[in-house]
């Protein structure tokens, strides 16, 4: 007679585990999303101010350590996605929009990268100033593969 009720035991424990698993994963792709909006707003930021600008053009240090670290975090951003492993099939979503985000992440990464050395030889700063599309795009698929955590 018990058998037939089910028992639920071992289903329910493995319902938990896939949960807790799809946390972790959901908190890790947080941690990356957050970690590209801070850089988008970082490189945002100093290309908004003229003396950041003028200190790319000069070669400052201080930007020039800064734009190099961007850069690099940019660039490894599907690294950073399948770090996390492989997705539960309920975020599976997320991760496809996470490494579609990192396409145009990684390309203004190389973009920055080719338009610092261009404006420092003084090719004027036209492909840094072609940044935005990538980085706009890359912003709005970190926003969509975040928000399709939720629907997981």
């Amino acid at each position: 007679m018990l058998a037939g009720c089910g028992g639920g035991g071992a289903g329910t424990k493995a319902s938990a585990q896939e949960k807790a698993a799809a946390a972790r994963w959901a908190h890790g792709l947080h941690a990356w999303g957050t970690g590209m909006t801070h850089v988008i707003d970082g490189i945002s930021i100093i290309f908004s101010q003229p003396a950041d600008v003028r200190g790319i053009q000069a070669g400052s240090h201080r930007v020039g350590v800064l734009l190099a670290r961007y850069e690099q975090t940019l660039g490894g951003c599907s690294s950073r996605v399948r770090r996390l492993g492989a997705a539960p099939a309920s975020l599976e979503l997320a991760r496809k929009e996470a490494l579609h985000a990192c396409i145009s992440l990684e390309r203004a990464a190389r973009l920055i990268r080719n338009g610092v050395r261009e404006f420092q030889h003084g090719l004027g700063p036209d492909v840094l100033n072609s940044t935005s599309d990538p980085l706009s795009a890359g912003q709005d698929g970190v926003r969509r593969a975040l928000l399709d955590t939720s629907q997981g």
